[in-house]
């Protein structure tokens, strides 16, 4: 699945070595973060955050039902063979907008949601509830920042603007946000775009 391997490919590349390196501590995921999914799929981007970076939580809401019991399957196996630690790892399975998923959206440090796919009901309702979240430092989406600001989401300042080639020659634009505040004088700047290969047939 796209969703699931482009992910996948953000949180290995972006975060670790963008916000670790050229943007500062403050970005990095590690053991006092809470690593969220909008739309987990299969729960790729959940597992890795949790086996690379030991977060505290990584958490993955999925509407699509086959998809959320295909990561539970996934995560029962890693546990069975020992040597995973899935301590604070959790799948959920329903409306990332709906109430009951507020309480994980707003303990969320580092989210990532692939949007690309969703439609403009579902932007307009979910912008704004992440627009409110306090303890969000990173949000990694497709929405630019003009259509960001006009659904509600001016909180969210932009950091990075990155390039995602496929080998089938598609284009996409991932934009990666801050929610930490900034000056008044902080215009966004977007300087840094960033050219990723990505192979058609591992999107499965």
């Amino acid at each position: 699945i796209f969703d699931d391997f482009l992910g996948f490919l953000l949180i290995v590349w972006m975060i670790e070595r963008i916000f670790g390196v050229e943007e500062g501590q403050e970005f990095k995921m590690g053991s006092d973060s809470v690593f969220l999914d909008i739309g987990s799929g299969f729960g790729k981007c959940v597992l890795h955050a949790k086996l690379e970076h030991n977060v505290n939580k990584s958490i993955g809401i999925e509407f699509v039902q086959f998809r959320h019991f295909r990561a539970l399957d996934i995560l029962i196996s890693l546990r069975k063979s020992g040597k995973f630690n899935s301590e604070g790892i959790e799948f959920r399975e329903g409306d990332a907008t709906s109430k009951e998923f507020l309480p994980l959206l707003e303990e969320a440090t580092h989210i990532y949601c692939y949007d690309y796919i969703f439609n403009e009901a579902t932007h307009q309702t979910l912008i704004p509830i992440l627009n409110e979240l306090k303890n969000c430092k990173i949000f990694v989406c497709f929405t630019p920042p003009p259509k960001m600001e006009n659904l509600g989401g001016d909180s969210f300042h932009l950091l990075k603007k990155l390039s995602v080639n496929t080998t089938g020659k598609q284009k996409f634009i991932v934009y990666v946000y801050s929610k930490l505040p900034k000056s008044k004088d902080d215009n966004i700047k977007c300087n840094t775009s960033v050219e990723i290969q990505v192979s058609e047939e591992t999107r499965e």
